[in-house]
């Protein structure tokens, strides 16, 4: 268990060292200058040198790279000149409604996909698996941004029932406004993540049903 464990830990730092370099190449590749931003005709060399410095961009791009990687792995994300605030800061400040948005789209997932796909095995091969799995497609078909796009013109533009955004109305921080400001996040992510779930419990319920002790169980008269 440890080794698989040690194993998958490995593989998604790999992955994640991959993402980082693949993100910075396309940032470094991307047309135009990004001192431009902050520089102007009107400023000195003394300056420009300054501005260049302080951005590191008077470093080759590998030695940018490294600098920030090293920076990183310390906790040190950088700062952000647009919001003129630390990056860290920045993260810590929302990762509390990510954390409750994320857990609770995962908790109504679970909790929708395990009895719909032990339907679905129990019931294989009738209308009711047929229903289902058809939903189970239908969701892995359907891009998430794009479901949550008809669900915001439905509940939104044309009902009036849900907000489009925020995690609460401004001046209102009660948990029953919050919970009405997550309903259609929650949900488009829910059901995104559904069709996968209710494929493998269904699977697995199928392969139960076909194994040795539950044939005996039936040939022994024991009800299903």
């Amino acid at each position: 268990m440890l080794k698989i464990v040690l194993k998958k830990v490995v593989q998604v730092a790999i992955v994640m060292l991959l993402i980082s370099i693949f993100s910075f190449a396309i940032i470094e590749l991307a047309p135009g200058d990004i001192s431009s931003m902050y520089i102007t005709a009107d400023m000195s060399a003394e300056e420009q040198a300054l501005v260049m410095d302080k951005l590191g961009l008077n470093k080759t791009a590998p030695e940018r790279y490294w600098e920030w990687l090293k920076e990183a792995l310390k906790g040190n994300w950088g700062y952000s000149i647009s919001y003129k605030l630390p990056v860290a800061d920045m993260l810590m400040k929302r990762l509390p409604s990510t954390i409750l948005l994320m857990g609770t789209s995962l908790l109504v997932s679970l909790i929708l996909s395990i009895p719909l796909g032990l339907i679905a095995g129990y019931k294989k091969n009738t209308w009711i698996d047929n229903a289902i799995s058809g939903f189970a497609y239908f969701g892995m078909s359907i891009p998430s941004f794009y479901f949550g796009m008809l669900m915001i013109i439905l509940f939104t533009a044309i009902l009036h029932w849900l907000p489009s955004s925020g995690m609460h109305t401004f001046g209102v921080n009660t948990p029953l406004d919050t919970a009405k400001h997550m309903i259609m996040p929650v949900l488009t992510m829910a059901l995104s993540s559904m069709a996968s779930k209710v494929r493998y419990v269904r699977a697995n319920t199928i392969g139960q049903l076909s194994e040795e002790y539950v044939l005996a169980a039936k040939a022994k008269g024991t009800p299903p």
